[in-house]
This record gives C-alpha cells, structure tokens and sequence, in this order.
C-alpha cells in the first residue's frame, strides 16, 4: 500500500470526492470522478439524482471545512461535467472503463495544457 501525505493534492481530490458524494442521498445510484488539472478541477459523473448539485457552493463549503488541510491549495476554479437523472444500469458493466478512458483523456490534456502554459512564460 503507498500512504499518501493527507494534505497531498491527490488526498485532497480523493477528500473533494467523497464529500460530493456526501451530499448526493445515498438511496441514489452515482459515479463521480475529480480529476486535478493545476490550475482547475473537472468533476465527472453520473448520477440518478434529479437535482443538479451547486457545485460552486459545496466547493466554498469544501475550502471551509477543510481549511486546516488544504492549506494555500483552495479549490477555485471548477468544471461540472456531472449528469444528472442518468440511467446508470447500462454503464455498470463498463463504468470502470469509461471513467479510465476519461481520466486518461484528462491526464493528457492537463500535461498539455501545463506544458503549453509554460511554454508561453
């Protein structure tokens, strides 16, 4: 097992998750992902909840409640790409798939993207 520093960006993202997913009823079928990309955050999902979260709420609350952990690293800017009152049944065979698929996409484009922004310096 590789412990991870609790302040850690990826702690604070796995944290980020889990306390998305704690304001989602937990009768509700959900699949939710935060990928850190530096300078953003992208969260993905899909849920059978019907009611859209406020992700920019939850995000103020989350810098709140964890302020002891994060630090100078508060979560600003965010993407919501979270679909709501989605069937989940017909991706439960291949979820995993499709959230690797996706994070491989988000992993690549935020190492372009940090390149690109260095290269503009």
């Amino acid at each position: 097992m590789i412990l991870k520093s609790p302040t850690s960006r990826l702690s604070l993202v796995n944290l980020f998750a889990d306390f998305i997913l704690n304001q989602i009823p937990s009768d509700e079928e959900t699949i939710i992902q935060v990928v850190d990309c530096l300078n953003f955050y992208v969260i993905k999902g899909k849920t059978t909840h019907t009611e859209p979260l406020n992700i920019g709420k939850l995000k103020d609350e989350f810098n709140i409640k964890f302020e002891n952990l994060i630090g100078d690293t508060k979560m600003t800017h965010t993407i919501d790409l979270i679909e709501y009152d989605s069937k989940l049944s017909t991706i439960a065979a291949s979820n995993s798939s499709i959230l690797w698929s996706f994070s491989l996409f988000m992993v690549s484009f935020c190492i372009n993207l940090f390149f690109l922004n260095k290269l503009n310096q």
